[in-house]
Parts: C-alpha cells; sequence; structure tokens
C-alpha cells in the first residue's frame, strides 16, 4: 500500500464527514479530475452529465461510463469491459477520493488541477487535519 493509500486509510473517517456527497453530483461532472497515485501515468477522468467517462492515460482516451447508484451511495464505472463499483471518501471541489467495494478496499484519489494545481494532494490533507484538530479543540 503507497503513502497516499495508508494517509487516506487512516483518516477516513474524517473525511467522510466533511464530505459533500456523490448526490452533490455538482463537484463530479464536468471537471478533469486527475489521478493522485505512485504511477508514472498522467490519468484523468472526466465525468459528464449523460454518464459518458473519459479516461485519458498519457493522452490517449479511454470512452467509458459511469452512473450513480443513489440506492446505495456509490459510482459504478465502466472502463473497457470492467466494470468497478467504488463508495465515495470524500468529495468537494478540490478532492475526489474512492475506494473499492472490497474486505481490502483499495483507494482512488484525484484532485481538481483547476483548484489544486500543485497536485499535492498530502499537502492538501495536511491542511485539512489542521482545520479538523481546530474545529474540534484538539
Amino acid at each position: 500500500m503507497g503513502l497516499i493509500q495508508e494517509i487516506i486509510k487512516d483518516r477516513e473517517r474524517a473525511l467522510k464527514s466533511y464530505s459533500r456527497g456523490l448526490e452533490s453530483k455538482i463537484h463530479l461532472m464536468n471537471k478533469a479530475w486527475t489521478v493522485v497515485d505512485n504511477d508514472v501515468k498522467f490519468k484523468r477522468l472526466i465525468f459528464e452529465k449523460n454518464g459518458t467517462l473519459y479516461v485519458t492515460v498519457n493522452g490517449k482516451i479511454i470512452e467509458s461510463q459511469w452512473e450513480h447508484l443513489s440506492s446505495i451511495d456509490a459510482l459504478i464505472l465502466k472502463i473497457g469491459e470492467e466494470k468497478i463499483i467504488f463508495y465515495e471518501v470524500y468529495l468537494n471541489h478540490v478532492a475526489l477520493i474512492l475506494k473499492t467495494d472490497s474486505p481490502e478496499p483499495e483507494y482512488i484519489a484525484m484532485v481538481n488541477p483547476e483548484k489544486l494545481p500543485s497536485l499535492n494532494l498530502l499537502e492538501y490533507l495536511e491542511g485539512f487535519d489542521n482545520h479538523f484538530r481546530l474545529s474540534h479543540g484538539n
């Protein structure tokens, strides 16, 4: 498990309490979410209102689909022939963090480069931690 994965796992409960939720799809759609991980490939996901999902990897587009399942507040992403269900950990105008539906979940972390040009999710989460501590008197 990489550093970002560990940090998200440790902070999952706090992040979830501040999330806007998947019902607030306005934060999700029509943005080029940039995946932040240890991979050297440049990946973006663009969620369109009509359910189209554009996944780009180093500039190459994979046309895909997405669907919000409101009954369980989850996202289904169909990339190529593979369908994956994700639950939201955190969503706002800056960051989108999802986790797989699994006993040993994997996390996918994305940032909105218009709001966080540095793509430094770790720094953003540290600021979040400071805000959380201040607002809870810790």
